[in-house]
C-alpha cells in the first residue's frame, strides 16, 4: 500500500512539473522566443568557430607534411602519398562545407525569425 502512495505522489510531482524533461507532456514546440535564438546563437558561434579554427590548423598541418614528405619521396612513395590524400581532401571538403552549411542555415533561420 505504501508503495502505491508514493507511485502516486511521483506520478502527481511529474505530471505537474513544467519541465520537459521531467513530464514530456509540458513540451509545447514553437516556443522560442528571440531571447533563446540570441542564447542559443550566442553558445552556438563561440563551438563552431572552434571547431573550425582547429580543423583549418589540423589540415594545413597535414597537408604541409604530406606535401614535404611528397617532394622527398621516391616514385613509389610519392604513388602511395596520392592515395592518402584523396580521404583527406574529402576530409577537409566536409570540415569546410559542414561549417559553412551550418552558418547559412543558422543564418537563414536568424532572419526568417526576425
Amino acid at each position: 500500500m505504501c508503495g502505491q502512495g508514493v507511485n502516486g505522489f511521483l506520478q502527481n510531482a511529474i505530471s505537474s512539473s513544467s519541465d520537459p524533461i521531467a513530464n514530456p507532456n509540458a513540451y509545447k514546440p514553437g516556443g522560442t522566443s528571440a531571447e533563446d535564438i540570441n542564447v542559443i546563437t550566442s553558445k552556438a558561434n563561440p563551438i563552431i568557430g572552434a571547431i573550425v579554427t582547429v580543423g583549418v590548423v589540423v589540415s594545413v598541418i597535414t597537408m604541409c607534411i604530406l606535401g614535404i614528405k611528397y617532394m622527398v619521396g621516391s616514385v613509389e612513395e610519392r604513388a602511395e602519398y596520392k592515395k592518402s590524400m584523396i580521404p583527406y581532401l574529402v576530409g577537409a571538403v566536409l570540415l569546410f562545407a559542414g561549417s559553412v552549411v551550418v552558418s547559412i542555415i543558422a543564418n537563414l533561420v536568424i532572419n526568417i525569425k526576425m
